[in-house]
């Protein structure tokens, strides 16, 4: 903490046990529910609550969101999950 060089990133990727998520440095943020292969465009300066899907009224920040979170999971959407069935080991 406190050494080297801050680089700022533009954005951020989790995983969960939904599915993979990015979340913008300008305040989108991209969910993918695996168990329903469904994705939710949201944007945080308007709608912190996450109420308000923007797919239709944004389908190219949609599709550009989705290309950049498929390239963080390698390809693959199970590498941006925990599936229910794994157990976290101690």
């Amino acid at each position: 903490m406190g050494k080297g060089k801050y680089i700022e990133r533009e954005y951020t990727t989790y995983a969960s046990q939904l599915g993979p998520a990015i979340v913008t440095k300008q305040g989108w943020k991209l969910r993918y529910y695996a168990e329903k292969n469904i994705f939710q465009l949201y944007y945080f300066p308007d709608d912190y609550k996450e109420k308000l899907v923007l797919n239709d009224k944004l389908p190219k920040m949609l599709n550009k969101l989705k290309t950049l979170l498929f390239e963080e999971c390698d390809g693959n959407w199970e590498n941006g999950g925990f599936p229910s069935f794994v157990k976290p080991r101690f």
